[in-house]
């Protein structure tokens, strides 16, 4: 009986071998390592990570409560379902200008924005209570001062259970590569504006929103982010000026802001544990939601300047993502949730 049970052990992992040989990286499955397949077969991980499908133009992760859909091998976040919307993203929008990151940047010979878009995946950790996926976008030396003089790796955390997910960045420069002045990084999401009117960045900024037409159809003032709202589709908001600074905040207390979408009831938050990661201390002013519906973490006037040849690596974020509900409207208990989850 012993032997019979030692060959069932064998033939099974020779069975899961077989498999990892059949499977492909452009099916439905997501790939799994012949370590994890042993370690499932004898025991020690009952199953592997299936919070992650990918196909050739996709990639998705799903823990049951939120599903990302991002693109392949870009990186953009182009989908957000949750509580029964389908996509709480500007579908309007192009895929590209959905849930990005960018950087302004400039040197002596020219200036750009760069969007970001990765040209590998992979899979950094796959746990069955964890997922992380990394989105890399490599500098191509031959192209000198042409182009952002950056690596970046735009990674993305999802565990099972949780209402959300994690934001962060690794941006790295090696040894010799040209000079280039930062001067923003932004992690931003566009919101679907007939769903996010409401929005909420701190205990006393609380308010119904105008929308991107409205500021369309009003009068620029001293500068373009400053509109006279006069003939908004919420006639309550008629002769109020809308301005994008009104609401930014000092980085200290720029620790949750969003938006709330009434029907049905959900919020969607940028949370950012830590300031660390941002420049110019505690009382710098930085944006934070506005009209869009635009929910972001910004490092406005980052004001960083590498000469030519000089090494330099560091992590922007991370940001976490939170979605919550409720039954029925009350934004007072949806504000408070996301206040706690920074706790």
């Amino acid at each position: 009986m012993e032997k019979v049970r030692q060959w069932s052990w064998v033939l099974g992992i020779i069975g899961m071998l077989a498999l990892l040989f059949f499977l492909s990286d452009d099916g439905n499955l997501a790939t799994v390592s012949v370590r994890r397949a042993l370690r499932s077969a004898t025991g020690s991980d009952t199953w592997y990570n299936n919070m992650l499908t990918k196909t050739n133009n996709l990639v998705v992760l799903n823990n049951g409560i939120v599903r990302l859909t991002f693109s392949h091998p870009g990186g953009d976040v182009i989908g957000i379902q949750y509580k029964g919307i389908d996509n709480l993203l500007e579908i309007k929008n192009h895929e590209n200008n959905r849930g990005y990151w960018d950087v302004v940047w400039n040197n002596r010979e020219t200036e750009g924005v760069d969007k970001l878009q990765g040209t590998r995946f992979k899979v950094i950790t796959a746990r069955a209570d964890q997922i992380e996926i990394s989105f890399i976008q490599t500098y191509d030396v031959s192209l000198g001062n042409a182009t952002l003089s950056m690596n970046v790796d735009k990674r993305y955390i999802m565990q099972r259970g949780r209402a959300g997910f994690y934001a962060y960045s690794i941006f790295e420069r090696p040894e010799g590569w040209p000079e280039v002045d930062i001067d923003q990084i932004r992690i931003v999401y566009k919101l679907q504006p007939d769903k996010f009117q409401f929005m909420v960045v701190s205990d006393d900024r609380q308010r119904i929103m105008p929308t991107a037409e409205d500021r369309e159809n009003g009068i620029k003032l001293a500068y373009p982010e400053a509109v006279l709202l006069t003939n908004p589709s919420n006639p309550d908001l008629r002769g109020e000026v809308d301005d994008k600074y009104q609401y930014s905040t000092e980085n200290k207390d720029n620790k949750v802001h969003g938006w709330i979408c009434t029907n049905p009831v959900v919020g969607f938050w940028i949370i950012i544990p830590s300031d660390e990661f941002r420049t110019a201390g505690p009382f710098k002013h930085d944006l934070t939601s506005h009209v869009g519906p635009t929910a972001l973490s910004a490092g406005k006037e980052v004001g960083m300047r590498f000469v030519e040849g000089e090494a330099w690596k560091k992590v922007f974020g991370p940001v976490f993502v939170y979605l919550n509900s409720v039954p029925t409207l009350n934004e007072t208990i949806l504000w408070e949730n996301a206040n706690e989850q920074v706790q």
